[in-house]
């Protein structure tokens, strides 16, 4: 269950002392609040390792399989099952201000800028807890009636909260329960000033310079309970009391699952206290801390230029050229923690890495008027795009039991690209065209997630930290990075056509429709481990989409309605340690419609 609240509002002061002269203050507030209650069940006991400390035992009662070794039919005892709830309560607040000035100094030069501030805080808040029944009796799982979705019953009443367990875990092993709790918040501030300047130096031609100097600073927090061990309840607080049941699971899946017994967050905050609680960040290898601040210092030259009246065909356009610099410093921590048993503390180093890179971005944008009912549009530019705030930390941990490391990359490169599109637009009738469009991106520089083998003398942490271990330093760890790759290319082209029946007799005039159709082709080559490269298409780029609009419209009715097509697409391309060559969203196809009478004139 899911509530959501929004609440926005904007203000703007505009002052115009003179017709050359426009000053304005610009606001922006918006605050989105959501509460979103999860609640799950399951059989844990089959989805363990066996190292689990013995607990993967399962006796199995009765059990029926195809002839592919698939079950069709089990019936077990010792089966450990969870009830697990998860509270989230975030709240993202955006806060905006801008000052804007133009001036025009004379008909052929004008000044124009801006000064702004803005800042998006994202606080998160999240309670994890389960409550366990152990050992069960007569645990089914039945594909008997239904071959898609199994009838599963459980042994218990699932809805009885005497029947489970909360507190630490038992000598045995068996856990009774389990709770975790972090609290996060993110900051990005940005600072903007901008200047331009634009000078008509001939008639229907004009040159536009400009420059900006931005800050970008964000700031990742996040601490977590310093232990996830549950502790006894307090004396007189039964499960019962602090719990409620999860109805209707079954409505959407044939009936065929029942109703469970889950943690009310509010009452479990309530009783157990979760303020006198212990929260601890980098004193305990936990959570998260970090930060980027980013400067971007940028010039352009711009060139707006229209033959009509001028050459005996009509050109028009603008071309220019952007250089960016951009001054990066990074901070976080590296983390690594020590083996079971071991008296050796977790640890953590500060790690700070300051860079800068530079981009020299030109384009140029051409219309050429071939009829007065027939345009050709050219374009190409060099493009750019940063890498996200999360990947540029400088933050990792480590992990000495199973010999493996994973690392952000603050020495990323933006993704670059080299792009061109060509277009031939026919405004054959008012309010009709018929276009055709192509397109080419060369993507050079891509990012992805690598796994290699490193010896951990190569990996940049301190030697130090295998002190107390069995471990030397040139035993390889698996380690797992951001880094720039090659892209690939991109191409495919577009139709689009928009056509009011209006040669049709009669009301059938009235008619029209909007169609549109695009193919696209990407070959991205993708690092799947040390040995193994995989070309396969962008991800989350769908090879074909479509949309078509079908509309009638008079002085007193209109109807319409559009049908919008996306093809299947790929949403990850997993590393060889994942037993998968991809991922992907399935094709979808969404229908809407809407419909408007006008009464009368005003209504």
């Amino acid at each position: 269950s899911q509530n959501q609240e929004r609440l926005a509002g904007s203000l703007t002061l505009q002052w115009k002392p003179t017709d050359n002269t426009d000053i304005s203050l610009d606001g922006l507030y918006s605050r989105f609040k959501v509460h979103r209650l999860d609640t799950m069940f399951d059989a844990r006991s089959f989805g363990r390792a066996i190292s689990n400390n013995g607990q993967p035992l399962t006796s199995v009662r009765d059990i029926e399989v195809d002839e592919n070794g698939s079950l069709v039919h089990g019936l077990f005892d010792g089966v450990d099952l969870r009830s697990e709830m998860q509270d989230e309560r975030f709240t993202s607040t955006y806060k905006q201000v801008n000052f804007n000035f133009d001036h025009r100094f004379s008909d052929s030069f004008r000044l124009f800028g801006l000064a702004g501030i803005n800042q998006s805080v994202l606080d998160v808040d999240r309670l994890q807890v389960a409550i366990d029944s152990n050992d069960t009796r007569d645990f089914s799982i039945d594909f008997r009636d239904n071959p898609d979705i199994p009838k599963i019953t459980y042994g218990i009443d699932t809805t009885n909260a005497a029947l489970f367990q909360y507190g630490p875990p038992l000598p045995t092993g068996d856990q009774r329960g389990q709770l975790s709790n972090f609290i996060r918040r993110n900051k990005i501030t940005s600072k903007t000033f901008e200047l331009n300047g634009e000078w008509e130096a001939a008639s229907q031609f004009t040159v536009q310079v400009g420059g900006q100097y931005r800050t970008n600073s964000y700031t990742a927090r996040e601490r977590q309970l310093a232990t996830n061990t549950p502790l006894e309840l307090p004396s007189g607080v039964s499960l019962s009391s602090l719990t409620f049941v999860t109805s209707g699971v079954g409505k959407n899946l044939d009936e065929q699952l029942q109703d469970f017994v889950s943690i009310d967050p509010d009452k479990f905050r309530s009783a157990v206290g979760l303020d006198d609680y212990v929260y601890c960040n980098l004193e305990c290898a936990k959570g998260t801390y970090g930060g980027v601040k980013e400067t971007y210092g940028s010039g352009y030259l711009m060139f707006k230029f229209d033959t009509e009246n001028i050459l005996p065909f009509t050109l028009r356009g603008d071309a220019g050229v952007r250089y960016v610099h951009t001054g990066l410093n990074t901070y976080g921590p590296i983390t690594t923690a020590s083996p079971p048993g071991s008296t050796y503390p977790s640890m953590y180093v500060i790690s700070e890495v300051s860079r800068s890179y530079e981009d020299w971005l030109p384009s140029i944008n051409l219309a050429l008027n071939i009829t007065p009912d027939l345009i050709a549009r050219v374009s190409a530019a060099r493009v750019m795009s940063r890498p996200s705030y999360g990947q540029l930390i400088p933050a990792g941990s480590a992990n000495l039991v199973i010999q493996t490391a994973s690392f952000s990359n603050p020495f990323l490169d933006p993704i670059r690209a080299n792009t061109f599109d060509g277009s031939l637009e026919w405004y054959f009738a008012p309010g009709s065209l018929i276009s055709i469009a192509y397109f080419y991106k060369n993507i050079e520089t891509y990012i992805q997630t690598t796994s290699t083998q490193v010896p951990f003398e190569d990996i940049g942490l301190p030697l130090s930290l295998l002190s107390g271990t069995q471990l030397r330093p040139t035993d390889l760890f698996t380690v797992q990075r951001s880094n720039n790759t090659p892209g690939g290319p991109l191409r495919g082209w577009e139709v689009n056509v928009q056509l009011p029946f209006r040669f049709l007799p009669g009301a059938l005039s009235n008619f029209g429709a909007l169609a549109n159709f695009t193919r696209v082709r990407s070959n991205i080559d993708y690092i799947t481990s040390p040995t193994l490269t995989r070309t396969a298409p962008l991800v989350g780029l769908s090879p074909e989409t479509a949309s078509g609009t079908l509309y009638y419209e008079d002085e007193k009715f209109s109807i319409r309605s559009t049908v919008n097509y996306r093809s299947s697409f790929l949403t990850a391309v997993p590393s060889g340690s994942v037993d998968a060559d991809s991922t992907s969203n399935a094709s979808s196809l969404f229908v809407g419609g809407s419909a408007s009478y006008n009464l009368r004139q005003n209504l």
